[in-house]
C-alpha cells in the first residue's frame, strides 16, 4: 500500500433533499435532482463503493473485503460485507418519523439491525432534530397519536448546531428536521419502518407507505428525553460497532497505529494523507498496512472526525 483510498461517491435523490452537498462540500451532483444522500463508504448489493485512486482505482469495497481484508482493514471481527455504511445526510425538509430494528426484532421481522450515530456538520438557524419521545408513553397512546395524525406532539424536539452529536441504538423513533446538513455512520443496514409523515401528501393527494405495524413493534417506548453525546475528550461515542473521535488538527499526527486502519472526513479545513488531500465533506480509508500514517492540516481551523472499528 503506497496511499490512502479514496471512493467515488454515490447520490441518492430524495424527495426531502437539496443541493446543499454541491455548495456545502463541492459535490459534483447530477443536474436537475434532489440529492438526499451521498453514500461515501458502502459494501452492499445494491450499492458499491468503487476506490478512485491508484494503486486500487476500480477495486470494490467488498473486493477489498474478501480479498485484501489483512492489509487494508487489519485485525477486524469476521462479517460476510464491510460493517459499516458512512453517507452524508441533506435534509432540505425534514424526514418521515421513523424507526430502525434492534437485533431481536429485525430478525423476527425479516429486516436488518439498525444502530447509528449523527454529526452535525452543518444547520439552519433553529434546525431540529426529533429523538425519542416527551414523556413516556404506551404504544397504544401512541397509536391513537398516529390514527389523529398528532404524534408530532409526543416526540421531543431539540434544536441544533454545527458540532452537535447523537447516538441513535435501534429502537429510537427519530426524524432530521429541515434545514439540517449530517455526517451518518451506522450499522451495514438499509431497513426502516415509517411510522408519520407528518401528514403530508403528494401532488395527486397520496401519502407517502408507512410501516406503522412493523415499527410498532421496534420502537421503544421507554426511550424518553435523549440528549445529544457529551464528548469525553475527543471521543464522541465509543460502541462495539464503532469508535468515533472528533480531532481538531493543529499538527501533524498519526491516525492509528501500523495494523489498524481508520476512516477519515473532514470537516473543516483541509488536510494531507500522504499524496491524497482532503477537503470538507470528503472521506479516506488509511489501509492498515499503509507505512505514511500522518495527517497533515494544509490549512489553519482543520477538523475531522477518525472512525474505527473497535476490536474488543
Amino acid at each position: 500500500m503506497t496511499a490512502p483510498l479514496t471512493f467515488e461517491p454515490i447520490f441518492m435523490e430524495r424527495m426531502w433533499g437539496g443541493r446543499r452537498l454541491e455548495f456545502e462540500f463541492g459535490k459534483k451532483l447530477p443536474p436537475n435532482t434532489r440529492i438526499g444522500e451521498s453514500w461515501e463508504i458502502v459494501d452492499r448489493l445494491e450499492a458499491q463503493s468503487v476506490v478512485a485512486n491508484r494503486p486500487l482505482k476500480g477495486k470494490t469495497l467488498h473486493e477489498l473485503w474478501t480479498q485484501n481484508r489483512h492489509d487494508i482493514f487489519g485485525d477486524v471481527p469476521e462479517t460476510p460485507r464491510f460493517p459499516l455504511l458512512i453517507k452524508l445526510l441533506d435534509a432540505q425538509e425534514r424526514l418521515s418519523l421513523q424507526v430502525h430494528p434492534p437485533e431481536k426484532i429485525a430478525a423476527r421481522l425479516g429486516g436488518e439491525p439498525k444502530t447509528e450515530f449523527w454529526y452535525v456538520a452543518a444547520a439552519d438557524p433553529g434546525a431540529e432534530l426529533f429523538l425519542g419521545f416527551r414523556k413516556l408513553i404506551t404504544r397504544e397512546q401512541f397509536k391513537r397519536a398516529l390514527d389523529k395524525g398528532t404524534a408530532e406532539d409526543c416526540v421531543q424536539k431539540i434544536r441544533v448546531k454545527a458540532g452537535d452529536a447523537m447516538f441513535l441504538p435501534g429502537g429510537r423513533l427519530h426524524a432530521v428536521g429541515g434545514g439540517n446538513l449530517l455526517v451518518e455512520i451506522q450499522q451495514n443496514s438499509d431497513t426502516t419502518y415509517r411510522v408519520f409523515d407528518w401528514n403530508r401528501v403528494d401532488a395527486t393527494g397520496k401519502a407517502r407507505q408507512l410501516h406503522v405495524d412493523q415499527a410498532l413493534q421496534c420502537i421503544d417506548f421507554t426511550d424518553v428525553g435523549p440528549h445529544l453525546i457529551k464528548p469525553n475528550g475527543e471521543v464522541l461515542i465509543k460502541h462495539e460497532l464503532f469508535e468515533i473521535q472528533k480531532w481538531n488538527l493543529d499538527s501533524s499526527r498519526e491516525i492509528a497505529p501500523l495494523g489498524q486502519f481508520a476512516i477519515v472526513c473532514c470537516l473543516t479545513g483541509s488536510l494531507r494523507c500522504a499524496s491524497v488531500d482532503l477537503g470538507p465533506g470528503e472521506f479516506l480509508l488509511v489501509p492498515a498496512s499503509l507505512e505514511t500514517r500522518q495527517l497533515q492540516p494544509r490549512s489553519e481551523g482543520t477538523s475531522l472526525l477518525r472512525v474505527t472499528i473497535p476490536n474488543f
